[in-house]
C-alpha cells in the first residue's frame, strides 16, 4: 500500500531535479549554478511537504538534511526550509552503507 502512495512522487519533479526512492527515504538532487536553481530546489522541497500533507503522511523533519557537494573553497551559505524548519547542512552522509562527503 505504501508503494502505491509514493509512486506518484515522481510526478512532482520536472526538469533538472532528480529523485531517488528507497523504502521510506526520498532523495532529491540537482546541479545548482545560481539563484534560480536554489529556488527550484526549494520549490521541490515545498512540493514534497504539500504532497505529504495531501496523503496525510508525516515527514520526519528531524531526519532531513541537505548537503552541498562542491570543490570550490568559497561557497556562500544557502538554507533550505521544510515546513518552516531550516534543514541542517551536513558535510558527510551515509547512504546504504556508502559514505558521501561534500568534496
Amino acid at each position: 500500500m505504501f508503494l502505491l502512495c509514493i509512486n506518484d512522487t515522481f510526478d512532482l519533479f520536472t526538469g533538472s531535479v532528480s529523485v531517488k526512492l528507497f523504502a521510506d527515504d526520498i532523495k532529491i538532487y540537482m546541479e545548482v549554478n545560481g539563484m534560480s536553481q536554489i529556488t527550484d530546489l526549494q520549490e521541490c522541497i515545498d512540493d514534497i511537504a504539500a504532497w505529504a500533507r495531501t496523503w496525510q503522511l508525516k515527514l520526519s523533519v528531524n531526519k532531513c538534511q541537505h548537503m552541498r557537494i562542491t570543490l570550490r573553497k568559497s561557497v556562500g551559505r544557502v538554507s533550505y526550509l521544510l515546513d518552516g524548519v531550516v534543514l541542517p547542512t551536513v558535510s558527510t552522509y551515509i547512504d546504504l552503507g556508502v559514505y558521501v562527503d561534500s568534496t
